[in-house]
């Protein structure tokens, strides 16, 4: 581990999700550890999400960085918000995955040279409240745990008993981390962490990727074809997946991620360089 902690960004990806982006900055509010700027990676959305980082400008450091909406280019979205940062270490966060209020500071103890680290997402269904300007208790999460609304995130949103206790288990911090070595098939883009130096490196993400699906895979094979190791975090690091309806994958994505051979893509951070226009903040 490294003996200072990094400077440390946030990159929040988001499209037209009001109720799970104001969910992620009353958590970010009350973070232990507060991180340097937050980086608002908006692939397209309306005027309200514009007003609502307008509102919560006063308390957080947030920073917009909105393309046009062209259908889901998530990976274009999220060089537009790279191609800015200055901080060090970069945490990423879905815009409907809300964070416990020590995610910040766990990312950042466990921040290691040469790794990228990926958290935890307990999903919990049909349940939108902003319940997140306070850590959920556990007696919170075990009353919703017997509702069946606390279920495994990563188990393609699993329902049985043994997949629901899992993810009661991903919903909890504990005060000792359990760290395990990973494969770049084990990373969630809801909820990870790597170096801004390796992430530029490989020039940011894959702009090609569009509509959903393995942008985040694609990035964690060209991390490990750059000699990056992954470590997976218990118990720390956690965070809540507010769950929806899978979405359909894009069988194209499909066949770029089974080309992953090179470390670099071609079409990723040169291309939000070389578009500043449509990567600067939006002014509403």
């Amino acid at each position: 581990m490294t003996n200072k902690p990094p400077s440390t960004a946030i990159i929040i990806s988001t499209y037209n999700n009001i109720e799970g982006l104001e969910s992620i900055f009353l958590a970010l509010c009350i973070q232990s550890q507060k991180p340097h700027t937050i980086y608002i990676a908006d692939d397209g959305s309306a005027n309200e999400t514009a007003r609502l980082i307008s509102k919560y400008a006063q308390k957080l450091p947030l920073k917009h960085y909105w393309q046009e909406d062209e259908g889901y280019r998530k990976a274009r979205a999220l060089n537009n918000a790279l191609q800015a940062v200055t901080e060090e270490y970069i945490i990423f966060l879905d815009g409907d995955t809300v964070p416990h209020k020590q995610l910040v500071e766990d990312h950042k103890k466990l921040a290691k040279q040469g790794y990228a680290l990926f958290g935890t997402r307990a999903g919990i269904e049909g349940y939108t409240d902003k319940v997140f300007s306070s850590p959920p208790s556990l007696i919170w999460l075990l009353a919703h745990f017997f509702k069946g609304q606390i279920i495994n995130d990563s188990r393609r949103f699993s329902t049985n008993l043994t997949q629901r206790i899992r993810g009661l288990l991903k919903a909890v911090r504990l005060f000792k981390p359990k760290l395990k070595s990973a494969k770049p098939t084990d990373i969630r883009g809801g909820n990870y962490s790597a170096w801004t130096q390796d992430l530029v490196d490989i020039n940011g993400f894959d702009a090609r990727f569009e509509g959903w699906g393995h942008e985040d895979v694609d990035t964690a094979r060209r991390l490990e074809l750059k000699g990056c190791k992954f470590q997976q975090a218990f118990f720390h690091a956690v965070s809540y997946h507010l769950c929806h309806p899978e979405r359909s994958e894009n069988l194209d994505n499909l066949a770029l991620i089974s080309n992953t051979v090179e470390m670099r893509c071609t079409e990723g951070l040169n291309l939000a360089r070389d578009f500043q226009g449509q990567s600067t903040a939006k002014n509403n």
